[in-house]
């Protein structure tokens, strides 16, 4: 029984560690968008 607590404690610990990082990642380019790609705020790229 405790090999299947540690087991699954593993393994959400893992996917919350994946789940953590992408959404980081996600986060930070969403705060921080990539000057190079385009000068125009977030407003006129979506309507266009």
């Amino acid at each position: 029984m405790y090999n299947l607590f540690l087991a699954r404690a593993k393994t959400l610990a893992l996917w919350g560690g994946i789940e953590a990082t992408l959404f980081g990642l996600a986060f930070r380019a969403y705060r921080q968008p990539m000057s190079n790609y385009t000068q125009r705020p977030l407003a006129q790229r979506a309507s266009s």
